[in-house]
């Protein structure tokens, strides 16, 4: 298993392999030791065979919950959230703000500036529902803030630079850094509010970076996600998917993705080719893929796309836990879908958030408003009632209103 880096542009069939309480060697000839069973997936099927998905094929309902939109409460895209059993936490990049599940405002968090309890952004996000604690780690400022539920600010920790920050304990973090300059020693490290550090998942491909430009690759990927209690977390460039182990404070490699042909050498990677020709990168950056991972309970949900800087055709995919089907979702006309909406009509559904058994998606009005005017004869859905609310809706709503979230509830 190849455990290596991520990137972001700066510039801008199933197999089981069982390992007992043994070691495993990667390509680069790093070992990770591993006490539970590692889950292989062929990413090639995703690619060869396609599945119509409609919600009730995995979701018993769906409902509609739009966001308050006064005044004091608006922002126009979403960069990151957090669920608890209360509130929705919503950071804009700039701001962070809280609703009630119910989509009514509670306040906004903090605020934007440079002295004590201030951010300037919202680099990344995170919350203890058992501590009540929400977590903003700034990468710009260098700093974490901790506040309460109720919005008050507790304590602030300096941190080093790094791309995104989790928190796996009280007072203690684990960090993702983008390798972008071929120096970086770590891709995720387990970091405290001393500093104190213990490498994860270290950087075996390193060069020496010698022009001027940095680009890597940031089209939105995920690099973190919660299921069942337990962290998970992956590079852009991993074909490995890892779960943090609390107890012993180690990566244990999950799910292992064998990409075969499609997973781009280290030496074309955009970051490296840099050095030598930006322009040679654009021949073959559609020929290799890279993707995002959200699970619950009966599945894998996996967006992909290509490393293009533009034209990236994102598609989706469902790996089913059960029987290890792999699929690539299309519509009934055989083209890339997302998640069919036979519940209530309108658009197609993709996974943004999993809370248990509750997937959540985000669509601003002006997108939905669009959508019905471009397709206004909808038939009569699986869920009339819930059609009828969500037409109702998309015409009380102003094209600048806050999002309507949507939850599928699972069978």
């Amino acid at each position: 298993m190849k455990k290596l880096s991520l990137s972001l542009i700066a510039p801008l069939f199933l197999s089981f392999v069982i390992i007992s309480g043994s070691c495993m060697r990667n390509k680069t000839g790093q070992t990770v030791r591993e006490d539970s069973p590692l889950v292989t997936i062929e990413f090639e099927q995703i690619l060869n065979q396609d599945t119509v998905l409609k919600s009730s094929d995995i979701a018993t309902t769906i409902h509609y919950v739009p966001l308050e939109s006064k005044p004091e409460a608006l922002f126009s895209r979403v960069h990151d959230v957090q669920i608890s059993k209360e509130y929705f936490f919503i950071s804009d990049f700039k701001q962070l703000y809280q609703f009630k599940r119910n989509g009514e405002f509670v306040r906004k968090i903090g605020r934007n500036g440079k002295g004590p309890g201030e951010y300037l952004y919202l680099v990344s996000l995170d919350i203890n529902e058992e501590l009540r604690e929400i977590y903003i780690f700034c990468n710009v400022s260098r700093k974490v803030l901790i506040y309460d539920f109720e919005g008050n600010h507790l304590r602030s920790y300096a941190m080093p630079q790094f791309r995104a920050l989790r928190a796996v304990g009280d007072s203690l973090f684990l960090a993702y850094t983008d390798v972008a300059v071929g120096k970086e020693e770590d891709i995720f490290t387990l970091i405290d509010a001393e500093g104190d550090s213990t490498c994860l998942v270290k950087n075996d491909f390193k060069w020496e970076h010698k022009s001027n430009m940095v680009y890597t690759v940031y089209t939105g990927n995920r690099w973190f996600y919660r299921y069942d209690g337990n962290l998970c977390f992956k590079d852009i460039y991993n074909d490995t998917l890892y779960r943090y182990n609390a107890e012993k404070q180690l990566a244990e490699p999950r799910y292992y993705f064998d990409l075969g042909k499609y997973d781009i050498p280290d030496l074309k990677r955009v970051s490296y080719i840099v050095n030598e020709d930006l322009n040679k990168y654009k021949t073959y950056c559609d020929e290799y893929y890279q993707f995002n991972v959200l699970e619950s309970d009966a599945y894998l949900f996996i967006d992909y796309f290509n490393y293009c800087l533009r034209d990236q055709n994102r598609n989706y995919g469902i790996w089913n836990k059960s029987n290890g089907n792999l699929y690539s979702l299309v519509n009934e006309q055989g083209e890339p879908a997302q998640i069919i909406n036979d519940f209530t009509g309108g658009m197609d559904f993709w996974v943004e958030k999993i809370d248990g058994k509750q997937l959540f998606s985000f669509v601003f009005p002006h997108e939905l408003k669009s959508f019905y005017e471009e397709y206004p004869n909808q038939e009569v859905a699986l869920l009339p009632e819930k059609q009828s609310g969500i037409e109702r809706i998309v015409a009380e709503s102003s094209s600048n209103d806050n999002p309507v979230i949507r939850i599928l509830e699972l069978k």
